[in-house]
């Protein structure tokens, strides 16, 4: 195994005036500033950083410059390093790298421009990612857990929206000595910003051109946007719920139906899990329904499946006769369903079609 680049001798100033993170809503918080520096000013510098028989590099509590740029970093666990280097007067830069198998633990990535930076195969565990850039990057099959994005910007980056909203979350550790007032504001402020974060997603892999992580990405905004509603639902009067009550329902229908408007698949099986449904009903003779003058409780349940379907897809309609009464009310509301069911189909067609 062969040695990796010295710390510089002369230590690095430590980030603003602490010692350690001291702000509990990031990811890093009570975690130590590197002190020391390792610098990467050519492939030469990662080729020294390099192990034999299969052993990955190790990097622990560094500074990290990156000056260099068309490399590839291969297999390297980075323990509390901090990306930033520049003591918060600027972003720092790191340009056209990949990083590949490599895995983030508790670093500090905040306040860091990544610009044609290429993530294959990465773990990123509480990171810290405040103020984070990312230009023109790949994140491609990389895990996200524990990490604090807030006010992170992307811009024609390709990510699993999926796996980088559900890896936002505040580390419970830091949270157990704060008071619930406190933890309450960090949890409405992360829930907040994901709605934000949701819609950069969407917009980032729109201008990549992914079509299935811009599905992802649509419905994980349309998620956050929900899970915000409800929350703010909480601190409403018991009125105001009640008269928000149906268009919150339809949303939720529509969130869970959909999929955020990105498929069909559920849809179609409530309309055949329907169909079969009432096929039974009718196949009981109950109510007093006929079907091409036959009562329903006489015919095959084929029969009845296509008096069902004709019933719900308001096609051949008049072949279906009700003596009165509950009849009536039965056979009126599968049309009525199946106007909102046509517009919801017909929203998620349009939305597919022009994406």
């Amino acid at each position: 195994m062969t040695s990796a680049p010295e710390a510089s001798a002369v230590d690095a100033k430590r980030s603003g005036k602490f010692e350690k993170n001291p702000r509990h809503e990031r990811a890093t918080y009570g975690i130590a500033y590197p002190t020391s520096e390792t610098k990467f000013d050519t492939k030469a510098d990662l080729e020294r950083f390099t192990f034999e028989d299969g052993a990955r590099g190790k990097l622990d509590a560094k500074k990290v410059y990156w000056r260099l740029s068309g490399a590839t970093v291969k297999d390297v666990v980075f323990r509390e390093c901090n990306f930033h280097t520049t003591h918060g007067v600027e972003a720092s830069l790191v340009t056209a790298l990949t990083f590949e198998k490599c895995d983030f633990n508790s670093c500090n990535l905040g306040f860091v421009l990544f610009r044609r930076t290429t993530f294959r195969g990465c773990n990123f565990s509480r990171c810290e990612m405040s103020r984070t850039e990312f230009d023109e990057c790949t994140f491609d099959n990389c895990r996200f857990e524990n990490c604090t994005p807030w006010e992170a910007v992307l811009q024609r980056t390709l990510v699993d929206p999926s796996a980088f909203l559900t890896g936002f979350a505040v580390p419970p550790e830091n949270l157990r000595e704060l008071l619930d007032e406190k933890r309450a504001d960090i949890e409405e402020r992360r829930l907040r910003e994901r709605v934000v974060l949701a819609e950069q997603l969407l917009r980032s892999n729109e201008e990549r051109g992914n079509a299935i992580y811009c599905d992802r990405a649509l419905y994980q905004s349309r998620q956050a946007a929900f899970i915000w509603r409800q929350h703010e639902r909480r601190s409403k009067s018991w009125w105001q719920r009640a008269r928000d009550l149906p268009g919150f329902a339809l949303s939720f229908a529509y969130l869970r139906l959909t999929l955020g408007g990105t498929s069909l698949t559920r849809l179609s099986a409530l309309a055949a899990f329907f169909c079969l449904g009432f096929a039974a009903l009718l196949l009981s003779g109950a109510f007093g329904i006929t079907f091409r003058g036959a009562p329903t409780g006489t015919l095959s349940f084929l029969e009845c499946l296509s008096a069902a379907a004709s019933l719900f897809f308001a096609f051949g309609y008049t072949n279906l006769a009700v003596s009165g009464g509950l009849g009536n009310v039965i056979v009126t509301i599968p049309p009525m369903l199946c106007m909102a069911w046509i517009a919801i189909v017909l929203a998620v067609i349009v939305r597919r079609a022009y994406r």
